[in-house]
Formats: C-alpha cells, structure tokens, sequence
C-alpha cells in the first residue's frame, strides 16, 4: 500500500511543535498534528479525536529527522 502525505512545520514552543499535515497541499481533510517534547507517542489532531495515518507517517518522519539532527524540520513529507 502506497502512502503520500505532506507536513510542514507551523511552530515550535517550549512544550510541542505542531506541522500542519495532509494528502496533499488542498486535501480538505487536512489538519494540525502536535507532537509533545517530552512524549512524541502522545501526539494528537487538533480539534480532532481521530489519528489519520497521514499525521502518523509526518510525525514518524519529523521524529526521525528530529532523532538524527537534534532539529525539528521544516517538512516532514512521506511518499512511499
């Protein structure tokens, strides 16, 4: 199964960074994801209960980059 998914990165506080994240640029169904500092797992949707497989792999993918760096990045986009 192929998945595409884009983040971008809108903010980094003191508690959580937060990428904005969809299928694509204009998926409707796009939202923000935040992921806390201090437990990436415990990552959640704003406004949203559910956790769309779209946030799952930005997040993956930032925690990644974020594991190898030290820095959050910008984009955190997925296709594979």
């Amino acid at each position: 199964m192929a998945i595409v998914a884009f983040g971008h990165r809108l903010s980094i506080s003191t508690d959580a960074v937060r990428y904005e994240f969809g299928l694509t640029a204009d998926d409707p169904d796009r939202g923000v994801v935040v992921i806390p500092l201090d437990d990436a797992e415990a990552w959640f949707v704003e406004d949203r209960a559910d956790r769309p497989v779209s946030a799952k792999k930005v997040v993956g993918r930032a925690w990644l980059q974020h594991e190898r760096t030290g820095e959050w990045p910008e984009w955190a986009s997925v296709a594979s």
